[in-house]
C-alpha cells in the first residue's frame, strides 16, 4: 500500500510500545502473560513490519530506525519483562546491519537508546509505583528533544543514537567496565 499511495519507503521508524507495570518479577501467570504482551508488541512488531517493509527500503537505500531503551542495553529491575523484549531489538537490529552490510544492501539500521523522556504516562507510573527518585533526581529529557535526536540519528544514518547522550552512553559504557558498580547504581535508582 505504501508503494502506490507514496511511491516507496524511505525512512521506516518503528517507535511504539506496549504499557509495562513496574512491578517484581515473581514467575506468576500474570507476569508470563505480560512477557507475551511485550514481546508482540516491543519485539515482534517491530521485526514483522521491518520484513515487509525491506523490498522497498532496499529499492529506496533506506533507513530503519528502530527506537529501544537505555533498558534494552542496561537491565533494569520491576521492568525486566519490558528491558528483555527491548535486548532483543539490539540483538536482531544489530544482527541486520550485519548482515546488510555483508550482502551488500544499502539499508542503514539505526538503534535509539533513549533514557528517561519526561513522558506525561513515564512520570506517572514511576510516581505510581513509589519510584519517587528517579522522578526526582534523574534528569528527563522532553519528548520533542528525544524525537529530534531520533529523526538526526536516522537523517545521519547513526549506528546507535544515545539520548540523552551522557545519561545513556555512560550507563552502557559502565555495563561493560565494572557491572557490579553499575548494578550497586541501578540498585539506588530503583529503591524506595
Amino acid at each position: 500500500h505504501a508503494e502506490s499511495v507514496l511511491g516507496g519507503i524511505d525512512y521506516l521508524v518503528l517507535n511504539h510500545i506496549a504499557l509495562s507495570p513496574v512491578a517484581p518479577w515473581v514467575g506468576s501467570d500474570k507476569n508470563l502473560t505480560l512477557v507475551d504482551t511485550l514481546y508482540t508488541v516491543n519485539t515482534k512488531s517491530y521485526i514483522h513490519l521491518t520484513s515487509h517493509a525491506l523490498p522497498l527500503l532496499e529499492q529506496s537505500r533506506g533507513h530503519i530506525v528502530a527506537v529501544s531503551s537505555l533498558a534494552g542495553k542496561v537491565p533494569h529491575p520491576y521492568i525486566i519483562s519490558y528491558s528483555s523484549s527491548k535486548f532483543a531489538l539490539d540483538g536482531f537490529f544489530s544482527g541486520l546491519r550485519i548482515e546488510f552490510s555483508l550482502r551488500k544492501i544499502d539499508v542503514s539500521v539505526t538503534l535509539c537508546l533513549l533514557g528517561f523522556v519526561g513522558t506525561e504516562n513515564a512520570v506517572q507510573q514511576l510516581r505510581n509505583y513509589g519510584f519517587k527518585g528517579i522522578v526526582d533526581y534523574v534528569p528527563m529529557s522532553t519528548p520533542s528533544s528525544a524525537a529530534l535526536a531520533i529523526v538526526k540519528g536516522g537523517a545521519d544514518r547513526a549506528r546507535e543514537v544515545y539520548y540523552p547522550f551522557m545519561q545513556v552512553r555512560s550507563m552502557t559504557l559502565l555495563r561493560d567496565i565494572i557491572p557490579g558498580t553499575l548494578a550497586q547504581i541501578i540498585g539506588l535508582v530503583f529503591s524506595h
